[in-house]
């Protein structure tokens, strides 16, 4: 038997970005209602379209559970859970069946077989509404650095100049993370890179361009770039990592 290498070690308590967990029945009764792998991806997508936020992954897994329930995870922490009952829909206006709650709003309601949601839709809703509401989070290090580098391909010269500049991709990422806090789309990448230039040529350090600049704060760069994109993010929809059940 091999030695237990510091590599395992490293492998053995590192935790998923985000991950998605599923008891087993629901997991298939989703994935032949919709494709779940998929729409899940999709969801990937629409966050770039809107936010501007690539996220590398959602992990999908199953789960043993006395329930058909759900849970999202970030970093192995739980930010979300829910009950689903497909192939039944929910409606917050039906007046019979299995007695439940909206994922997102919290609002009581039952499945059934009358018009409704579709168990799926209501899982990709919690799931866009807990990534939108924990955007700053997903948002890592790697992953800035990487956006950054990829900057260098379509516009060097800028990138170059960020970098005469002190600019680091610690410093990007903090200005980014503080973006999304404040609801502010990081897209155009090139147009926020630019931006955070100007801030620089704008706001020299002690009053000149010296050689060599120093670093700015993120926050100052932030209210900058505030200032000038005049876009929000619409609030994310209210979510809770706590699941309630109606009684008989």
């Amino acid at each position: 038997m091999s030695d237990w290498t510091v590599s395992d070690a490293y492998s053995a308590q590192k935790s998923d970005l985000m991950s998605l967990e599923l008891e087993t029945k629901l997991y298939e009764a989703l994935n032949t209602e919709a494709q779940l792998a998929r729409k899940v991806q999709e969801q990937r997508r629409q966050l770039v379209h809107s936010h501007g936020l690539f996220i590398p992954s959602i992990r999908i897994r199953t789960m043993a559970a006395e329930e058909s329930e759900y849970v999202i995870r970030i970093r192995g922490q739980r930010v979300g859970r829910a009950v689903l009952h497909p192939p039944l829909t929910f409606s917050t206006e039906a007046l019979d069946g299995i007695p439940g709650y909206h994922p997102v709003t919290q609002q009581p309601g039952f499945w059934g077989e009358h018009e409704g949601d579709p168990a799926y839709t209501l899982l990709l809703d919690h799931l866009k509404t807990v990534m939108e509401q924990k955007a700053p989070e997903l948002l890592t290090y790697e992953t800035a650095a990487r956006w950054l580098h990829q900057a260098k391909s379509y516009a060097p010269e800028l990138v170059k100049e960020l970098e005469k500049r002190g600019v680091t991709a610690g410093l990007i990422w903090q200005v980014m993370r503080k973006l999304l806090a404040k609801r502010i789309p990081l897209h155009p990448f090139e147009d926020l890179l630019e931006t955070v230039l100007e801030y620089y040529i704008v706001h020299p350090a002690g009053g000149y361009a010296p050689p060599e600049w120093t670093q700015a704060h993120p926050d100052d760069i932030v209210k900058y770039i505030a200032a000038h994109k005049k876009k929000r993010l619409p609030r994310p929809g209210r979510t809770t990592a706590a699941i309630h059940h109606l009684k008989h």
